[in-house]
């Protein structure tokens, strides 16, 4: 089967490189669909359900510690932001010390294909090239890497704001809250309330205060400092283990990965409004005078990538990380892995570039940029464009301008071109 189109105008195209299914809907799905396929030589399938994968996750019951369920659901509300969720550092950054050993090398393709498997001949070189190159990854392929659900969950928050993962169903819940505070100011038979704003807005009862609005006490600013390192002291210590025992090394790494730098960038960007006027974020980009060089996303992000896609004499902790490469492009927290590491090395290039302080690190960050990005081709090619759009929604969340976007992305294409295969 080619493609098939349904009455109500639905396409669906396969796929050939990996026999999947795509779906173009003329207009945004309502979970669960009940679907029939039908083929080319007229036969219709049997009807079966599709669902939304990152909603089943989330939905899975008794298997998410309730700890970090609760803390979730407390960021999800926003009663709660990244910094309370750090708290739960010694779940989120254990190592699988029940997992057993794990044989094999992260480039490693399965040696055992299956018995009824006969080998393809091909015509040229060129074309044996082309059978086992990998895609382009996009980070839409709607399969992950990491299976631990409640890592997923944590994946589905720390994303939302850069993939928009569960990102459209958060806003569609906020806007039926929205439509049933308006619907609270009308009467019972329809009535609107009488009392109207000068601009024609119905007037509803202000929500509580929420993260953005709370002002915070000294104390309280330096409490969350320590959560904050305590965090990222964790996620060093797991490291560090994995390192001197490769059997604890597990796929849940992209997701540990991928928060610990959201968490950097998140406290770089987030202010903490004090009763004096004053505000203060809990990390700098870059080394500066008066400034923790432990609590700067240079050094910090600098070392752990450095670690993680570089690492010493027993090679980098990312080489034991397993793929499966019988899909035809990276996991879709594999490509968010990469995209990212990308983004905060170039991005810690940049940030000490520009302060006196920082100059001297530049040129250490500048060459493991180089070896990181050479160290990420081992799993395949980036879509440019998806990549692009990754940094640009990474630097928006900081608060950058289009302009320093603009530079910063001509750095990550110098870096590409300085780490070829």
């Amino acid at each position: 089967m080619d493609a098939i189109t349904d009455p109500l105008g639905v396409t669906i195209d396969r796929e050939f490189t990996n026999s999947q299914f795509r779906a173009q809907l003329s207009s945004d799905p309502s979970f669960p669909l009940i679907v029939r396929i039908q083929f080319d030589d007229g036969r219709v399938s049997d009807p079966f359900i599709v669902h939304n994968e990152i909603a089943l996750r989330l939905a899975s019951p008794g298997v998410t510690d309730r700890r970090l369920r609760s803390a979730f659901n407390r960021v999800l509300s926003g009663e709660d932001d990244l910094i309370d969720l750090a708290l739960q550092a010694h779940l989120l950054f254990t190592v699988d010390a029940d997992q057993p050993a794990r044989q094999g090398h992260a480039v490693e393709r399965p040696k055992h294909e299956a018995a009824t498997a006969s080998p393809a001949e091909y015509a040229t070189p060129e074309e044996f090239r082309q059978a086992v190159a990998r895609h382009p990854a996009a980070g839409e392929s709607g399969r992950f890497n990491v299976e631990d659900p409640g890592l997923l969950e944590l994946l589905a928050i720390i994303l939302r704001g850069i993939a928009d993962v569960g990102g459209k169903e958060a806003r569609k819940r906020q806007d039926e809250a929205e439509d049933r505070d308006l619907l609270a100011g009308e009467t019972e038979d329809g009535d609107e309330i009488a009392e109207i704003a000068p601009d024609h807005v119905p007037v509803t009862e202000p929500h509580p205060a929420t993260l953005e609005a709370r002002v915070f006490l000294p104390e309280e600013i330096e409490r969350r400092r320590k959560q904050l390192l305590r965090a990222m002291d964790a996620f060093d210590e797991m490291i560090i283990s994995m390192q001197a025992s490769p059997s604890l090394m597990s796929n849940r790494l992209t997701a540990q990965i991928t928060f610990i730098i959201i968490l950097m960038l998140f406290s770089c960007r987030k202010e903490h409004p004090m009763s004096d006027g004053r505000s203060v974020r809990l990390m700098a980009f870059a080394p500066e005078q008066n400034v923790d060089r432990n609590l700067t996303f240079a050094v910090r992000a600098g070392r752990l990538l450095q670690q993680i896609w570089v690492g010493g004499h027993d090679g980098p902790i990312i080489d034991r990380l397993l793929v499966d490469y019988r899909h035809s492009s990276m996991p879709d927290d594999v490509f968010y892995l990469i995209a990212m590491s990308r983004w905060a090395i170039a991005r810690a290039v940049a940030a000490t570039g520009a302060t006196s302080m920082g100059k001297k690190l530049t040129p250490f960050l500048q060459a493991a940029a180089i070896k990181i990005y050479r160290s990420a081709l081992r799993y395949g090619p980036l879509n440019p464009e998806a990549e692009r759009l990754t940094i640009e929604k990474l630097d928006s969340s900081v608060g950058f301008s289009s302009a320093d976007t603009a530079k910063l992305t001509e750095s990550c294409r110098q870096f590409t071109l300085s780490a070829p295969i």
